[in-house]
């Protein structure tokens, strides 16, 4: 079955981060003595891991499973709730030629707007801990919506 550019892209720049994160973290998993030594970098990268595989692997699903969300504007539930709470993005939807890319493009930027907004709500009393994590998320869901982003310029051209 031949994917959207704007699919590919943006699933292929997601994985690629995924792996170079999990092969720096696996990597000091094979070495206690480094990942002492790194340990706020490595709970960092698995933050930043967590945030763009939460992205990464709805947006693998929600495509996977495309023909059966044409009522849900082709995304999982929990995206379409983002989305429906964008009626900006909704009339882009609505006037899109290519919906099951657009439903993707657009459910997934509302999901990360979402995500950035409540870490960033969180980050305002959160401890030094907490405010670390909170920021490692915050790159991750960055990541990912730039990725997004990227990837339907990419395909627009």
């Amino acid at each position: 079955m031949m994917e959207s550019v704007f699919f590919e892209t943006a699933a292929r720049a997601m994985r690629e981060e995924n792996r170079r994160l999990l092969a720096y973290t696996d990597a000091l998993d094979q070495d206690p003595a480094a990942k002492r030594e790194q340990m706020a970098e490595y709970k960092c990268a698995k933050y930043r891991y967590a945030a763009i595989s939460n992205v990464h692997a709805r947006f693998l699903q929600s495509n996977r499973l495309k023909a059966t969300l044409v009522d849900t504007h082709y995304v999982l539930a929990p995206i379409e709730e983002a989305l429906l709470l964008r009626p900006e993005l909704l009339a882009e939807y609505e006037s899109a030629e290519d919906q099951p890319s657009a439903g993707l493009y657009l459910g997934f930027m509302a999901f990360t707007d979402q995500a950035i907004a409540s870490c960033e709500d969180r980050l305002m009393g959160a401890s030094d801990w907490e405010a670390v994590e909170l920021k490692a998320r915050l790159e991750g869901y960055r990541f990912a919506k730039e990725c997004l982003y990227d990837a339907w310029k990419e395909a627009a051209k």
